[in-house]
């Protein structure tokens, strides 16, 4: 009976010595990987990567639709404005408020942001839609971007894909999404310009 108890009590020992043995090792590797963690973030936060990134190419840039139009808003707006393609959402906003009901819109990309030259402000966001059904057709705004932008009182102007354009119709909608003071800003003329005008230069006299 004694031997029994003494074999007993050994299993139970050597039991215990393994599982502490075993929660040590946990311990250590947790402990080691945390550390490995923690390096590579301080790496990335203010390190310097002194490595060859993999890329492609992404071309193109701007699809044949989407710059066909885009010449024809350049001509069409006051010499006062320009307008870029592309433009990324988090480039003319900043939250003010939920960063979880913010990431909603963050990281994409609006079709055509006008800015005025002066103080490069943004007055206005164009979604260019293309109403056929195709795999590569250029999709609608997301509504949650179009109705944010507007809160802030950006006006959105939706056009469609056409091979042709109206200047005249881009250039009259635009002013009609602008407020009293800029239109009365632009009474004195608008001068239509031409495409190959210098737009990142000051105003002609």
């Amino acid at each position: 009976m004694m031997s029994f108890l003494l074999v007993e009590s050994g299993s139970i020992i050597l039991a215990i010595a393994i599982f502490c043995l075993l929660a040590a090792i946990g311990v250590v590797v947790a402990g080691s990987i945390n550390n490995k963690m923690k390096h590579s973030q301080d790496v990335l936060k203010g390190g310097k990567f002194e490595g060859q990134v993999k890329v492609n190419l992404h071309k193109p840039y701007i699809r044949a639709e989407s710059f066909r139009f885009y010449n024809a808003l350049q001509r069409a707006l006051p010499i006062e404005y320009i307008a870029f393609p592309n433009v990324g959402v988090d480039n003319i906003v900043k939250p003010a408020g939920d960063l979880v009901a913010y990431k909603a819109i963050s990281g994409k990309y609006l079709d055509f942001v006008i800015f005025k030259k002066q103080g490069m402000e943004p007055v206005g966001v164009i979604d260019l839609v293309d109403p056929s059904v195709t795999l590569s057709s250029i999709m609608q705004q997301d509504p949650v971007i179009t109705k944010t932008l507007k809160t802030i009182n950006i006006p959105v102007l939706e056009f469609t894909v056409e091979d042709n354009y109206n200047e005249k119709e881009i250039l009259a909608r635009f002013l009609d999404s602008q407020d009293p003071y800029t239109l009365a800003m632009l009474k004195k003329g608008v001068e239509s310009k031409k495409f190959d005008r210098d737009y990142y230069g000051d105003d002609e006299n």
